[in-house]
């Protein structure tokens, strides 16, 4: 480096050093450099939020009492998550007057307070008493001669009083955007020219329809002549016969042919029914009860219809000779004769005394009683704009389903009856919104729940205007004869 260069790289760092002892108007940094006493009439708290102790995030300031709050809350004024904060909502400043706070903080953060230039850390305050415990952490009092920088949780907080600038109002000329103003003013200006001259035109003169002479004229429509169609073709292709069949299969007949041995005559019908009658069943019947036997084959259990003979009890008219067992042979009502066995069931031909397990007895224990049920139902009510013989038409077509519900469940309980009445509302689309039992006095919960589905399962015509129909419709539920 050459000594002018010297020379002027010296003169270069005494003015940036003089330029660095000047006095700002007002600290920019995030975190200033050194406090500034504010003024005794107008003081307010501020708070600077700072990251990396250059970048400024956020600045609050606090006239009244309300505390200014760290942590997770909604309504605190620094959002910040921290295991080592006391609650959602850490008062770090709160204000006490005008000019004093209490500033708190927890023995894990760290920090000075500036107080009159010179820096103290907050251990110090522990240490001397100043800093009393208070809910679990401390509290130190703040004036307007005094301020804190608190570090926690990678963020720095500065805590200071400062005087608010004062507004200057600008003149209204001032504050006033002039070229905007100015093509404002151009554009209105045009426009009042332009009504202005539209509205000196004169009017337009407007031809009207009915002042012309000929408005009316007259439509001649003269209808054409068409030329007429040709006649119809009247020539007609006589048929050409087809040549006879060479040899003997030209031939109509013979003369001499018998008429007796056709296949339509009287004798061949006779013969034909004589072979059908002696034939298969017919024949075996027209033979005889025991030919039938052939018809069921030989041989096995009884064979032929000695095991079918054998379930039967005495039938007059017929020599069973002991088909009252199981066997077609011996004497005896019941038959005692020599029966095979069926199946490894040892019954030997015992189908048929009294009080027996099997056999014809045992198809005698219990009463007949009739399947069937009666459906009635009692008198409905309706309420919507629905008429009610439409209503009774569809319920008719689900009766049945209706009766099986309670028929299902009768096969279980024979002395099952009694009355449920449906309510149900049907939709403006016509389908069943919702069905309830309003009356049950059957007592039983599957006849219930399949009267409620066969209810949800109608469907209906839309009501008009669009409404709601409310339908309450009884049904009596009884044995045949009950």
């Amino acid at each position: 480096m050459s000594d002018v260069q010297r020379e002027l790289y010296a003169k270069f760092e005494e003015k940036k050093q003089a330029a660095r002892r000047k006095p700002l108007l007002y600290d920019l940094s995030p975190i200033p450099r050194q406090p500034v006493k504010p003024d005794a009439a107008r003081r307010v708290l501020e708070v600077r939020e700072v990251l990396w102790g250059d970048t400024l995030l956020d600045v609050r300031h606090s006239r009244r009492t309300t505390p200014v709050t760290l942590g997770e809350g909604g309504d605190c004024t620094f959002r910040l998550s921290h295991d080592d904060l006391p609650g959602d909502g850490f008062p770090l400043v709160t204000p006490d007057g005008p000019g004093t706070a209490w500033l708190a903080f927890t023995p894990s953060m760290q920090g000075v307070v500036f107080d009159n230039g010179a820096a103290t850390d907050l251990t110090r305050f522990i240490d001397t008493g100043e800093a009393q415990e208070w809910r679990g952490f401390f509290r130190l009092r703040l004036d307007a001669s005094r301020a804190a920088l608190l570090r926690f949780g990678g963020l720095q907080y500065y805590i200071h009083f400062v005087s608010p600038e004062a507004i200057r109002r600008a003149p209204f000329w001032q504050r006033i955007d002039g070229v905007m103003s100015t093509l404002m003013a151009l554009f209105i200006l045009g426009y009042l020219l332009t009504a202005t001259y539209l509205k000196m035109l004169p009017a337009p003169e407007v031809a009207d329809i009915l002042d012309a002479p000929q408005r009316f004229a007259r439509l001649v429509i003269t209808p054409r002549s068409l030329p007429e169609p040709p006649p119809p073709e009247t020539q007609r292709f006589a048929p050409t016969p087809a040549p006879r069949a060479a040899g003997e299969e030209g031939r109509i007949g013979e003369d001499d042919a018998l008429l007796d041995k056709a296949d339509g005559s009287a004798r061949r019908r006779l013969e034909d029914e004589k072979v059908a009658n002696h034939a298969g069943i017919l024949g075996a019947l027209d033979m005889g009860l025991e030919a039938m036997d052939r018809l069921f084959g030989g041989g096995g259990l009884g064979a032929g219809l000695d095991k079918v003979l054998g379930e039967l009890g005495p039938l007059s008219g017929l020599d069973q000779r002991g088909a009252g067992g199981l066997g077609s042979r011996g004497a005896g009502q019941y038959g005692g004769g020599d029966a095979l066995g069926i199946g490894g069931i040892g019954t030997r031909g015992r189908g048929g005394k009294r009080h027996s397990t099997y056999g014809i007895e045992a198809a005698k224990d219990g009463e007949k009683r009739s399947d069937m049920v009666v459906l009635k139902t009692g008198k409905p009510s309706y309420e919507g704009s629905l008429d009610k013989s439409i209503i009774e038409r569809v319920m008719k077509r689900y009766f049945n389903q209706y009766r099986y519900c309670y028929q299902r469940e009768l096969n279980k309980n024979p002395t099952l009856y009694g009355k449920v009445t449906v309510r149900f509302i049907i939709a403006p689309d016509g389908a069943v919104s919702s069905a309830r039992a309003a009356v049950d006095t059957v007592g039983n919960s599957r006849v219930n729940a399949c009267v409620l589905r066969t209810a949800k399962r109608m469907l209906f015509p839309h009501p008009k205007n669009g409404g709601r129909v409310v339908v309450t419709y009884p049904f009596i539920f009884r044995p045949t004869g009950g």
